[in-house]
């Protein structure tokens, strides 16, 4: 988190900060009372996790102790379908007896907590407040945190369950609609991140190590490049292991936030992440938004600089280095193979048009990492407003992927000389190496995975 903000700032204004919570889906009532319980993770408890955050940020930073009156929480509470619930939350806000618009309008800074199905239901709710004016992005400081949100849908193995099937309510099934990124949904959904990030709101994207519910590369929202998307991982303290698997995922969301492809590494390295949906050890869907360090880091990166670089530039490099090693995979976010997302793509398959990615005369900055953010970098200097936002379509992977493509990811990735030419990255993806060559994996799957990559051992 030191690195998203930078050493010996000055100390800020007396801030006005707002606090937004908004929930996820929560089970029916059937389920609540003989597998789940009540929920915990309700708007309440985000806006309380948050609002800790901001004052132990604050203490911290700055030496400040900041006066109840400086935070103003809202709990926005409501259920249903994505857009019922956008609408329902907008009309909680413009509601003149609770204030909420004003609180927004005054705000300097405005942190948002989300969840699950909340955070596509956050993301359109603010892309609404922009187009409508309530909010201004030019003179406020915005934030939205996606805990192991459904960017890309859930597992798409559970959409066969019964309980989704014959159980749950349509607000259930229809977060599987987010596997189809062309699924009406979708396209709301992804025509809002581009909205909110093109005027400047920043987003936090922590996904969870162990999610039952939500695979990796959902939650960190894969398909999306942008700088001012920044891509973590929670993991639970004792399930953390310092060996090749805990590093090489971290290094992939390195790669992402350095405005590199992980050639679809995450995509792949999803599946031996997930928990057990049974309620068997760690509940990751759960534990993510229980951690305040994991509200500490959406704090430091709303109030920190974001990471610059050339979109454009950097995909044309990409191109040029394909043709030394071409192995575009068809969950490469930056080049996916022809045929999307269906998982057949083979070893040579073809690029799909760049059309499809580069916006004709994008206009990007062009300041190539590796770029420590600090406060003498400030958002507003770095024309983010005029940042397109670039997505391929993706498709969730409809059953396991294949895992033999593995070993050229990581042979690509080994490869790049941008990796190798970032100081930044270069120390990290040594330790990869190091204990790749370590690694004495316990499990039948995660010596499967070993096994997968041995062709690597000798190219390493």
């Amino acid at each position: 988190m030191d690195a998203l903000l930078g050493k010996g700032s000055a100390q800020p204004k007396w801030p006005r900060i707002a606090v937004v919570g908004v929930h996820g889906w929560f089970p029916g009532w059937l389920i609540r009372n003989v597998v789940t319980g009540r929920p915990t993770g309700t708007s309440q408890r985000f806006v309380e996790k948050m609002e800790q955050g901001v004052r132990q940020f604050y203490l911290e930073k700055y030496d400040m102790n900041l006066p109840p009156s400086a935070i103003t929480s809202i709990a926005l509470e409501g259920h249903g379908k994505v857009e019922d619930r956008v609408e329902k939350l907008y009309s909680q806000i413009m509601r003149p007896e609770y204030g909420y618009a004003q609180i927004l309008r005054d705000a300097d800074t405005i942190m948002v907590a989300a969840h699950s199905q909340g955070s596509p239901v956050s993301v359109m709710l603010f892309a609404r407040l922009i187009r409508e004016g309530l909010i201004n992005t030019d003179k406020q400081n915005i934030c939205i945190l996606l805990m192991a949100g459904i960017s890309h849908g859930p597992f798409p193995h559970l959409k066969s369950s019964v309980v989704v099937k014959y159980v749950e309510a349509d607000a259930a099934r229809q977060l599987f609609e987010f596997n189809d990124p062309n699924s009406s949904v979708s396209r709301l959904y992804h025509a809002a991140i581009g909205q909110v990030l093109n005027a400047g709101i920043r987003i936090c994207a922590v996904g969870s190590w162990y999610d039952q519910v939500v695979p990796l590369y959902s939650a960190t929202l894969h398909a999306f490049n942008h700088p001012s998307i920044y891509r973590a991982i929670h993991i639970e303290g004792s399930d953390y292991a310092p060996d090749f698997l805990s590093h090489l995922v971290v290094f992939a969301l390195r790669l992402r936030n350095a405005g590199l492809s992980d050639r679809g590494l995450l995509v792949y390295l999803s599946e031996f992440l997930a928990g057990n949906v049974y309620g068997f050890g760690t509940q990751g869907h759960s534990t993510v938004y229980e951690e305040l360090d994991t509200y500490m880091l959406a704090i430091s990166w709303a109030m920190g600089s974001r990471i610059p670089y050339s979109y454009a530039k950097m995909k044309k490099t990409f191109s040029e280095e394909s043709k030394k090693l071409v192995c575009n995979n068809p969950y490469d976010p930056f080049e996916p193979a022809s045929g999307g997302g269906g998982g057949t793509g083979g070893v040579g398959s073809s690029p799909s048009s760049s059309d499809l990615l580069v916006p004709f005369e994008a206009r990007v900055n062009d300041p190539l990492p590796p770029f420590i953010p600090s406060r003498e970098n400030p958002i507003s200097d770095l024309l983010i407003t005029v940042d397109p936002t670039y997505h391929a379509k993706f498709s969730a992977p409809p059953g396991k992927v294949n895992p033999y493509w593995l070993p050229w990811i990581l042979a690509q990735i080994t490869s790049d000389p941008h990796v190798y030419a970032n100081e930044h990255l270069r120390p990290h993806l040594d330790e990869v190496v190091r204990l790749f060559n370590e690694w004495e994996p316990s499990g039948k799957q995660l010596k499967e995975l070993q096994y997968r990559l041995e062709p690597l051992r000798s190219r390493l």
